[in-house]
């Protein structure tokens, strides 16, 4: 089974027994379908960034469970005919979040970055090929060279 995540913002005008009620029967939604509840955190009146419903706030609850797919299609079912509920949003959660790649220290990824490049500059000194340092070198110089001279030559037709 998977793990999963869903973020629930309830109408503000709910008191709290109404607002622990709609939770309690999601809950048996989900205990009825075969899943588990891992843990309910209510986060309770927030801010909207953007009207919803005509509501400029929200109660805020996110509830974590585990269970398959048909889970999940019947907490959406149970969702959308509550009319209590003005948005949901169930994610899966596990593996590596975004947070945890950039986390990684600058050393370890650049090492990586190395490694990987390392054999094909292996590969050209072992057949004889220079390597990428020497090719460039020449190129910029000449590049310099060409642009600086048509720049003047095109800066002293101007000023005569």
């Amino acid at each position: 089974m998977r793990t999963y995540e869903t973020a629930l913002i309830y109408a503000p005008s709910l008191s709290d027994p109404e607002l622990d009620t709609g939770v309690e029967k999601l809950s048996e939604v989900v205990t009825a379908n075969g899943g588990t509840i891992s843990s309910t955190r209510k986060w309770g009146r927030r801010q909207l960034a953007y009207p919803i419903s005509g509501h400029q706030e929200g109660l805020y609850v996110f509830l974590r469970w585990q269970g398959g797919e048909q889970v999940s299609q019947a907490i959406d079912r149970f969702l959308r005919l509550d009319e209590s509920c003005i948005r949901f949003l169930s994610l899966r959660v596990g593996g590596k979040s975004p947070v945890e790649y950039e986390l990684q220290p600058r050393e370890e990824a650049v090492a990586a970055d190395l490694d990987e490049e390392a054999p094909a500059s292996r590969v050209r000194a072992a057949e004889g090929e220079p390597e990428d340092e020497d090719e460039e070198e020449p190129a910029e110089s000449e590049d310099s060279g060409d642009d600086s001279g048509e720049e003047d030559a095109g800066n002293d037709s101007e000023d005569a």
